[in-house]
């Protein structure tokens, strides 16, 4: 409960609040950046990461140490930024694989197109 003799500043719902806590809000973004990693909608991670980068600066300015809530939250968000990493390194990983086919079977067709014509 707050006094009325002493409201909190005009910002602290902003910050406190399940929507105005930036780690909370990083939390579930990384989540939803992670489902679309894994569902290979890497178009629309672009905008996440941004918005991610604003959370995290708002995130950076809490004042420490953490709480033990913020404190989970954070360890949420670490685990779930490294598998964010994982998956895109994994798509990375098998887009280089089929670009280095598809360079094999450009140079096949060089080869053999005075053979095809």
């Amino acid at each position: 409960m707050t006094d009325p003799s002493n409201p909190p500043p005009a910002d602290a719902a902003a910050s406190n609040g399940p929507d105005g806590d930036p780690l909370g809000r990083l939390e579930r973004l990384l989540a939803g950046q992670l489902s679309l990693a894994k569902r290979g909608q890497l178009d629309g991670m672009r905008q996440a990461a941004e918005e991610a980068e604003r959370l995290l600066a708002q995130a950076r300015a809490l004042p420490q140490p953490f709480s033990p809530d913020q404190a989970q939250r954070l360890s949420r968000v670490l685990g779930l930024h490294r598998q964010v990493g994982l998956v895109l390194a994994q798509a990375k990983d098998e887009l280089a694989g089929k670009l280095r086919h598809s360079a094999r079977g450009q140079r096949t067709l060089r080869a053999y197109r005075h053979e095809i014509t």
